[in-house]
């Protein structure tokens, strides 16, 4: 016998954070708007603001407990940034 009952059951463990880690992108992608919003002034400032405990908390959960569970949360950043946008446009630094 090559494997074990613990081999096997690690890929299949690793799967039931598959939902949560798909969303680790919304977590990095709100790091990314709070940099060019914040620094770079190419969006407006208060989507900055509100970027960062959406991108700081799922980090923040994930080095305290080590699971990936509050990274859903981008659903709601998502929202809140593109009803931002498309009402408020695009008011930063021109290019």
């Amino acid at each position: 016998m090559t494997g074990t009952a613990g081999s096997v059951a690690t890929p299949v463990a690793s799967l039931d954070f598959a939902p949560y880690i798909a969303w680790w992108g919304t977590v990095v992608a709100a790091g990314v708007v709070t940099w060019i919003s914040l620094r770079n002034r190419l969006l407006p400032r208060w989507i900055g603001f509100v970027s960062i405990p959406f991108a700081v908390a799922p980090v923040a959960f994930m080095l305290a407990r080590g699971l990936p569970g509050t990274s859903l949360l981008g659903t709601v950043w998502m929202v809140i940034v593109s009803l931002g946008l498309v009402v408020g446009g695009r008011s930063g630094r021109q290019a």
